[in-house]
């Protein structure tokens, strides 16, 4: 006769585990559906599903779903085609969404929504992102606008007055040659003369005595000359003291100190710097002060070099859905347009140096994986490198200046390791960011410093594998990422603990008692912190009904932190074809889901 055991089980809190029964905890089942794990409750069901709206009748097809949670107030679903985007309200009412001309062939390449389309909402922009779409500066701008010098153009300088010099120009073949008194006083005799010398007398002697050169326009402002003709012109400029007090400018100089205070509106030079240092020179445009006409007294200012591409192809690049006064949305690319009074910023153009000294973004040529922000910079993932704007200026990717380098520069970093490592995912996690590529996590920080172009480091961390259609979730103190484990997938929990050079890096396996339970094909992770759980959906045939529950519970915090539930189980939505989108706000769980042909 077969012997009866009995014992107590004090709750079915830990969900389902399919270790053998030997191996099984007393508080874990077999199956467990349509069910809540509670550590203060104990099994229950779950509460009911409530249909709000039907929003379409007929399959949405080829879809990415992107939440849009800008505020307590306004929070949205946006679905997105290759060919139209549709926004509801988190009780299924639509709003119109009017789109750019155009606006549509960004999305065009794309061969898998899920696969190829990006999307993050950052204050009143949802960012959209084309995998398949390379972004490119603007091949039809090239700099400057107006080119300056022309070519037949150049200034003459009178840098100081000086007694016992002589000043020398010859342009085109005729030379004209100034010299000034040997003193400031002669004395002949007993008369005594008392000679005044000016840098503009001088410069207007050197212009009268050129006034009679054919095809070549003399103006003078001050002690520079400016020279315009309408052909080729040779010119040159000496003086008895190794030319330290008049000069000739065309196209460059080498220091900025030998530049005037006077000069053409928008002429442009090169500062040279070191010749063999192609990192030291830079390019200067003279901006006259207000009301001094088109040539006089103003500044240099930097500019970019002549021929240099210096706009990105808004085309090209993520473009935005942005909510309209009106409560309608538009969708567009951002270069600057207004609509319904709303004027859309615009892509940071290069503005000063060369691709050497002000290179071209390192997304520039590759498709964009991520788009985020860190310590009040926007970042974009393109191949291996991590791009931050300026701090503040979410849309400027190049230098304000390349004289010096300033905290407020750009970042444009790479992370490398033994394996490629193409950066998928970046999740800002307490001070730090964690990048995801394929294989490999990496850790962005400026450890106890702001973050600037000399303090941001990237380091390798661990090297697991993910699910790269699963973007990684933070959940509570962890982030949460997906691997596909064959016919199944495994869920890790990644966290970081110590800091500085001594930081350690983790991903525990949540899944492992329950390794072939949780489907293949996961494409969507959404947390609820406030409950103390996350859910994940899956489009794997057999098994798109139905949502995957975690629930978990610490008792203490901090490092002292210990796991007394990691809870596994599923709903399943009777009827439902396949649920498309799921999203936690609030402890309430919101899904959209096929039911035939009719999508709730």
């Amino acid at each position: 006769m077969a012997e009866l055991f009995s014992y107590s089980i004090p709750n079915l809190i830990q969900g389902i585990s399919q270790q053998p029964d030997a191996q099984r905890d007393p508080s874990q089942g077999e199956t467990q559906i349509n069910g809540v794990s509670s550590v203060s409750e104990g099994l229950r069901k779950r509460e009911p599903s409530q249909s709000l709206a039907k929003i379409s009748t007929t399959d949405l097809g080829d879809v990415y779903i992107h939440p849009i949670l800008r505020d307590s107030d306004e929070k949205y679903l946006a679905v997105v085609s290759k060919t139209a985007i549709r926004v509801f309200d988190l009780v299924g009412t639509e709003y119109t969404v009017t789109a750019a001309t155009g606006a549509y062939s960004y999305l065009g390449s794309v061969v898998s929504a899920k696969s190829d389309i990006r999307a993050a909402t950052i204050a009143d922009y949802t960012f959209i992102s084309n995998v398949k779409t390379l972004p490119q500066m603007d091949a039809t701008l090239l700099a400057p606008t107006t080119a300056r010098p022309a070519a037949h153009e150049a200034l003459v300088w009178i840098k100081a007055a000086n007694y016992g010099q002589k000043y020398k120009v010859t342009l085109n073949g005729t030379t004209v040659e100034v010299t000034t008194a040997t003193a400031a006083v002669i004395v002949a005799g007993s008369v005594v003369t008392e000679v005044k010398i000016s840098a503009a007398d001088i410069a207007e002697n050197i212009r009268t005595g050129l006034a009679s050169v054919s095809g070549v326009t003399i103006t003078r402002v001050g002690s520079v000359l400016h020279f315009t003709s309408s052909s080729a012109m040779t010119i040159a400029a000496s003086d008895a003291r190794a030319n330290a007090d008049i000069t000739a400018i065309t196209g460059s100089v080498q220091a900025f100190t030998e530049l005037p205070t006077i000069a053409p509106q928008g002429y442009q030079i090169e500062i040279t710097g070191d010749p063999g240092n192609k990192w030291d020179g830079y390019f200067v445009e003279f901006r006259v002060r207000a009301g001094a006409g088109t040539f006089g007294e103003g500044a240099w200012v930097e500019t970019v070099a002549p021929g240099a591409e210096y706009r990105i192809n808004a085309s090209t690049m993520p473009h935005v859905l942005v909510r309209l006064p009106s409560g309608s949305f538009h969708f567009g690319p951002l270069n600057g347009s207004t609509v319904s009074g709303i004027t859309l910023r615009k892509w940071g153009d290069r503005r000063c140096g060369d691709y050497a000294t002000a290179p071209d973004p390192s997304f520039i040529g590759k498709p964009i994986q991520d788009i985020f922000v860190f310590r009040n910079r926007l970042g974009l993932l393109a191949d291996e490198a991590v791009v931050l704007s300026r701090p503040g200026e979410f849309f400027e990717f190049f230098p304000e200046t390349v004289t010096t380098t300033l905290d407020s520069d750009p970042i444009d970093i790479t992370a490398s390791g033994t394996r490629v490592s193409v950066l998928r995912y970046a999740v800002p996690y307490q001070d730090q960011l964690v990048l995801f590529s394929d294989q490999t996590q990496f850790r962005l920080s400026s450890g106890d410093y702001a973050l600037t172009t000399s303090t941001a480091t990237v380091t390798l961390l661990t090297q697991y594998e993910i699910d790269t259609r699963c973007r990684p979730v933070q959940v509570g103190g962890t982030i949460v990422f997906a691997q596909s484990n064959g016919d199944w997938t495994k869920f890790r929990e990644f966290t970081l603990k110590g800091s500085g050079t001594s930081i350690a890096a983790d991903a525990q396996d949540l899944t492992r008692q329950v390794s072939a339970y949780i489907p293949g094909g996961i494409f969507q992770i959404t947390a609820d912190d406030v409950s103390g759980s996350w859910y994940a959906i899956s489009d794997k045939a057999g098994y798109t009904d139905r949502i995957y529950l975690h629930k978990y519970f610490f008792r203490n915090q901090g490092n002292g932190a210990e796991r007394i539930q990691n809870s596994w189980s599923h709903w399943q939505l009777g009827g439902a074809d396949k649920v498309l989108q799921i999203l936690a706000v609030e402890e309430v769980l919101y899904s959209v889901a096929l039911y035939g042909t009719e999508v709730w």
